[in-house]
């Protein structure tokens, strides 16, 4: 709901904390290619989600272990080295 209301006010600023957690898949790669497809406007997406498909769509990730920043690029950069969001995918298999 929150997300239409963006939309429709043209709102300059996207911010979503999980905004598919209770969602199935199709769905929810469905809602993370709408946010995608924002343009001009600043997209902030907090999500657990670690699947390439839908990482590969942000321009930026930042990756946060204990509260703190530990990297950051786009997917293609931080899946092509030995990074903690590597490791995490291989954990959440």
């Amino acid at each position: 709901m929150s997300i239409a209301r963006a939309i429709i006010n043209d709102m300059p600023i996207l911010l979503v904390d999980e905004p598919t957690a209770t969602l199935d898949r199709k769905t929810s790669l469905d809602i993370f290619k709408l946010i995608s497809s924002l343009k001009g406007k600043t997209r902030i997406v907090i999500t657990h989600q670690l699947d390439a498909e839908t990482l590969s769509m942000f321009d930026l990730i930042y990756v946060i272990q204990d509260g703190r920043v530990v990297e950051s690029g786009n997917y293609n950069e931080l899946s092509s080295r030995d990074s903690y969001l590597h490791s995490m995918q291989v954990l959440s298999r």
